[in-house]
């Protein structure tokens, strides 16, 4: 997951942040993250606003050219209108 850009003399590049291996299979470690809330300025644990399910798939990795597919599920919290909650996440 891309979390910023940052700007190099060689033009923008993506940040991605990574958990040590070691911590990345710890669901508790996950739900404890902390990440900005909708005031821009201060920190929730991650688990205040999603919620990790371990499910088993296949071992299939779907690529598009030659990157990985990674897909990502949700529902809308409280019944909320998905088109809604699509239009704000693509607005932050």
């Amino acid at each position: 997951m891309i979390a910023t850009k940052v700007r190099l003399p060689e033009g923008l590049t993506d940040v991605i942040l990574r958990l040590p291996d070691a911590q990345r299979s710890n669901v508790a470690t996950i739900d404890d993250l902390q990440v900005r809330a909708a005031d821009g300025v201060s920190l929730v644990p991650l688990s205040s606003v999603a919620r990790f399910v371990w499910t088993s798939e296949p071992p299939l990795i779907e690529r598009q050219n030659r990157q990985r597919i990674v897909r990502v599920y949700a529902n809308a919290a409280n019944g909320a209108p998905i088109g809604l909650v699509t239009q704000q996440s693509k607005a932050h």
